[in-house]
């Protein structure tokens, strides 16, 4: 290229020299035109007006004129429209600014629009200093330039084809540095291709082992120079992700595509674990399951057919079906299997028989199925062993014929029963009602009309409570309550109007009518208790006044004793021992009369407590100060068990005290001499628990139900003096705390435990 640039010039320089100058033979001229015509690059010459002064025979070919035709025609005029403006510039930049001109692209035009691309390399030609013309050469590079552009193309379409897949798709140097990163990836990992390209695999990913793996594939690909494909975990936007992944070596480095398969691996551990979980369905079946083809060889078996055919599944499977079954059982089945295939109905369920290991025969209802596998029949078939069922069948219809006799039977006997009840009914002195769910009479015994006043015929199909007072308590409604629970309620006091307007006391035992698992009625016997009623109105009236009438004389008895026993005055030894004995006495009489007092308070609901903040230690402590000489006349240990800290309750101390000391008088009064009492106070979430025990004569079983009750016949001990209130008065004032007692003992001489709870402090 230089040799030839060289004889262009040489060429030029002569072109336009004066003759006075041209000092070498003509043959010397005609080889550098000889050489210029025939050289494989196109030359040409132009003078400063940009026309041809020079054009070889390669120059002429690239614009596709005759060189004859081309000098003195413009060099622009056969430049691409487009190029025409830069090559001027280059032109007169050369000329004025002096610049050296530079190598350049150009678009030749050739007839008919034809264009082929030009390296053109100019120079300009000077003499005496100045530019006179300029000087090219030009090579084709028009196939190049369609290479380039036919490569360009091809990147374009790879490029946008990369970027359309769905799946990552990244390229790698050998550094594992990321030359290329799609769209996909920067959306599956949340990395943008600016933060990928041009780092290093280990600073776009943290530090793990699915890393450390991943970089070992890519690493193995381009060692191996062989593709690789694993699957892959990762860690991406704090969930787990899972990837397979291929890797292809390159040139440059390796290419991986990444595939996403989360759903699929979650969706394939999803099957795995439906398909555990049928096969452990299946193989805890009571029924025997079998699955065989058309030609009847068992394919599957769970476990259950051993326990009903005596076979384990590999024993059976491979087999024919008909090993397992009585020739009339495998007519059957094949006679079903037929009509089944060619889409005739058939039954879902039908009963056959079968042979078992032993040689034993089974009743079998069976439930059979039709299903295609690849274009294969298969059908599976579920067995119930029926032999029992059947057998008693055979027993049931033995017993038959004997069933509607003894329907009859009993139909008699129920009857039979209906009419004694209603004589029963009839004749008793209690009055007998049911009711059904809604509260109507459905049935009142004559008795009705001794109590109300009311014949039966008035009260039936009548509303119960048009016959109780208008100011009804919830405690006459509450066991109504409890029945329509399906509760019992015992002895419930009932007032109930007559038809002359006053009022019957009434003690009522009611429960439920259950028919079907459901409450149909109520029905309920009422006895007259209004004599009585008044009786017990009468009682508590006279207890009432005789208690207020003794108190006072009894007080005053007491303090007179007490003063003479005061010590302030010598009597005589004998009088001092019957005043003691008048002091036990007045003490004993004047605690009677307490707790009477207390128990009608009670039971009249007129019970006062002053309830205020109260520790329960110093309930303790009193109690403990106050029963000390009575343990130490027996010489009783106390163990005491309570919290250090102070346990807030809202109650009454001095009542709290009185029960407190009943219990722990009791436990004294009932236990040997030299024995223990222990007292324990608990605290639990809500309540205190109050426990007294001691190492006694204990309570019988039968006993500890009624120890509550006053006045309750309760064997003890004679020597053991009480007024048989203690324990009843205890009872109500616990109560009245919004709390609860109870006794507890496994039996005579086995000590007792007497246990009650109160609300804590809010």
């Amino acid at each position: 290229m230089r040799l030839m640039q060289t004889q262009s010039a040489t060429l030029s320089a002569r072109a336009i020299e004066p003759k006075s100058n041209e000092k070498k033979p003509a043959v010397s001229e005609q080889t550098y035109h000889d050489l210029a015509d025939h050289a494989a690059t196109g030359m040409t010459t132009v003078d400063l007006k940009g026309r041809f002064t020079y054009v070889n025979q390669v120059m002429a070919d690239f614009i596709g004129h005759p060189a004859r035709d081309l000098i003195g025609r413009p060099f622009k005029d056969y430049i691409h429209p487009e190029d025409r403006s830069r090559i001027t510039s280059l032109f007169l930049k050369a000329v004025l600014l002096r610049k050296p001109p530079r190598e350049v692209e150009l678009r030749a035009m050739g007839p008919e629009g034809s264009v082929r691309h030009l390296l053109m390399r100019p120079w300009p030609m000077r003499a005496g200093g100045k530019i006179i013309s300029f000087s090219a050469v030009m090579v084709d590079v028009t196939e190049r330039k369609q290479m380039e552009e036919r490569l360009k193309e091809s990147e374009e379409q790879y490029r946008e084809l990369a970027e359309s897949i769905t799946d990552m798709f990244f390229a790698m140097d050998r550094d594992l540095r990321y030359t290329y990163w799609n769209k996909a990836s920067e959306t599956g990992t949340g990395i943008s291709a600016e933060n990928a390209v041009g780092k290093n695999l280990r600073e776009v990913f943290p530090p793990s082992e699915e890393r450390k793996r991943a970089e070992e594939t890519y690493l193995k690909a381009m060692r191996e120079q062989q593709p690789q494909n694993f699957v892959n975990q990762f860690t991406l936007r704090n969930r787990e992700y899972f990837f397979e992944i291929s890797a292809f070596p390159t040139r440059s480095g390796v290419a991986v595509i990444a595939k996403d398969i989360t759903e699929r691996k979650r969706m394939e551990d999803r099957l795995r674990a439906s398909e555990e979980r049928y096969r452990s369905l299946v193989e805890r079946m009571h029924d025997a399951l079998l699955v065989f083809g058309e030609d009847r060889r068992i394919e599957f078996a769970n476990r259950q057919v051993e326990a009903f055919v005596g076979y384990k599944p590999e024993e059976i499977i491979g087999e024919r079906f008909d090993k397992l079954l009585t020739p009339e059982g495998m007519k059957g089945i094949v006679e079903r299997y037929e009509k089944r295939r060619r889409g005739k109905p058939v039954p879902s369920s039908y009963e056959l028989q079968a042979v078992a290991k032993d040689g034993t025969v089974r009743d079998f209802e069976i439930s059979a199925a039709l299903y295609t596998i690849d274009g294969k029949n298969k059908t599976i078939a579920a067995f119930k062993d029926i032999t029992e069922r059947k057998r008693m069948e055979k027993e049931l219809r033995r017993h038959s014929e004997n069933l509607e006799k003894l329907v009859e039977e009993r139909t008699h006997d129920l009857r039979e029963s209906e009419e004694k009840f209603r004589g029963i009914a009839e004749r008793s002195f209690d009055m007998i009602v049911t009711l059904d769910p809604e509260g109507r009479v459905t049935y009142a015994s004559p008795a009705v009309t001794w109590v109300t006043g009311y014949t039966p015929e008035e009260i039936v199909r009548q509303h119960f409570q048009n016959y109780l007072p208008k100011d009804v308590i919830p405690e006459e409604i509450q066991a109504f309550v409890e029945i329509a629970k399906g509760g019992v309620s015992r002895a419930v006091q009932l007032r109930i109007v007559r038809k002359d307007g006053s009022l019957a006391q009434a003690e009522v035992n009611a429960s439920p009518i259950i028919i079907g698992g459901k409450i149909a009625g109520v029905q309920a016997i009422l006895r007259d208790v209004t004599e009585r009623y008044e009786i017990e109105r009468i009682r508590d009236r006279f207890i009432s006044a005789v208690t207020h009438e003794l108190r006072t004389p009894l007080v005053s008895i007491k303090g007179y004793v007490d003063l003479v026993l005061d010590g302030s005055q010598s009597i005589p030894e004998e009088v001092e021992s019957r005043l003691q004995v008048a002091k036990r006495n007045t003490d004993r009489l004047l605690s009677l009369v307490n707790d009477l007092l207390d128990v009608q308070r009670m039971q009249a609901g007129r019970l006062q407590l002053e309830l205020q903040p109260t520790d329960f230690n110093k309930v303790v402590d009193s109690c403990m100060t106050e029963i000390h000489p009575l343990l130490e006349e027996k010489k009783l240990s106390v163990e005491i068990e309570v919290p250090d800290k102070p346990i807030p309750i809202q109650g009454d101390q001095v009542r709290l005290c009185q029960v407190l000391m009943n219990l722990l008088s009791n436990a004294a009064k009932f236990s040997p001499e030299g024995s223990d009492v222990t007292l324990r106070v608990k605290e639990e979430k809500d309540t205190i628990n109050v426990q007294v025990s001691d190492k006694g004569i204990g309570i019988r079983k039968e006993d500890l139900a009624r120890v509550f009750e006053p006045f309750s016949a309760i064997e003890k001990p004679t020597y053991v003096k009480g007024t048989g209130l203690g324990l009843s008065i205890t009872k109500g004032i616990v109560e009245a705390h919004g709390g609860k007692i109870w006794a507890e003992s496994e039996g005579e001489g086995q000590g007792a435990t007497f246990t009650f709870t109160l609300p804590k402090q809010k």
